[in-house]
């Protein structure tokens, strides 16, 4: 999608992406260490250089599907890597994916708090756009193709 967005896009696009720092490639600002932050995160960090969201025309976020991510994680933390180690780990290495799912912190909080990720102020913002994961490519064609100089390729793999 990145490449797809740095080729053909008509206008300025900011990806928030972990790298190490910021930097502008190929015409793509991204935002350094931010990924999976909240709206009201995200709308912080904005404030912060006098950007509001409510003055994107829209803003796009990636969600997947809560219990797929959830079995995601928990396949992830089975590899009982050193640099993971904590609470939620010591859940998964005990083998139990319900016990996991009903204790292990989603992103620190318990229970998950989804809305935080698609709300800010307890409101849905009119700009929003949420991507799912699953249809990501659907996802792209209907509300991003109309940002994008023709010629693009909507990517095979989600």
């Amino acid at each position: 999608m990145t490449a797809m967005l740095r080729d053909h896009r008509k206008g300025a696009i900011s990806l928030t992406e972990p790298y190490e720092a910021s930097s502008v490639q190929g015409g793509i600002e991204y935002i350094r260490d931010k990924r999976h932050e909240t709206l009201d995160d995200a709308a912080t960090f904005f404030d912060e250089g006098h950007i509001w969201l409510e003055q994107f025309e829209q803003f796009v976020v990636v969600m997947r599907s809560p219990y797929e991510l959830e079995l995601s994680c928990f396949a992830y933390l089975l590899k009982d890597l050193p640099w993971d180690r904590g609470k939620a780990q010591e859940l998964a290495l005990e083998g139990d994916f319900g016990q996991y799912l009903a204790t292990a912190p989603f992103f620190g909080m318990n229970p998950p708090r989804l809305d935080l990720y698609y709300h800010i102020d307890s409101l849905f913002p009119d700009n929003l756009v949420i991507f799912r994961y699953k249809e990501l490519a659907a996802e792209i064609e209907r509300h991003i193709a109309s940002y994008l100089e023709s010629g693009y390729q909507v990517p095979h793999e989600n």
